[in-house]
């Protein structure tokens, strides 16, 4: 008949398990206690944080802010039978880049990728803005949507 072994035969017992970190210092002075992760984040975490979200939430309204507005702009710009275009270079152009935006940013850095696309994001703002012509604005949300690619994308590494 067969025995059961004992905790200290098995390698990962569930007293082992339930052992607290906390409680195995010793009392060396030199020996701190581990900084948990809600001590380390400061001010700048959370300025970096808030920049972050501003500029994903600020890339998710202006595919949908358009659309509202798209009968003043069509009418305004004399767009004609190229309206639909305003919206959809967009989103177009969104998924294009998103490929390659991820693939680049896991070779250079997200940083960097991220702050290159919130900078073309921009720029395509103020083509918009400068617009005088219904083709500039169409190349405006063009250059806009390869920043929102890359704003869209670092919002997916973020979940992951």
């Amino acid at each position: 008949m067969a025995t059961i072994p004992s905790d200290e035969e098995r390698p990962f017992s569930k007293t082992d398990a339930s052992k607290d970190i906390a409680t195995t210092y010793t009392d060396d002075a030199s020996l701190s206690p581990p900084v948990t992760s809600s001590e380390s984040r400061g001010a700048g975490f959370w300025i970096i944080m808030a920049a972050l979200m501003l500029a994903f939430v600020i890339s998710a309204l202006d595919g949908a802010v358009v659309s509202t507005a798209l009968h003043t702009i069509v009418h305004d710009f004399n767009i004609g039978a190229g309206y639909v275009w305003v919206a959809n270079i967009y989103f177009l152009t969104t998924a294009a880049v998103q490929p390659f935006l991820g693939q680049s940013s896991d070779l250079r850095g997200r940083r960097w990728v991220f702050i290159g696309t919130v900078a073309l994001f921009v720029l395509g703002s103020g083509i918009i803005g400068g617009a005088s012509s219904g083709t500039m604005i169409i190349a405006g949300r063009g250059v806009q949507g390869v920043g929102a690619g890359g704003t869209n994308m670092s919002k997916t590494h973020a979940k992951l």
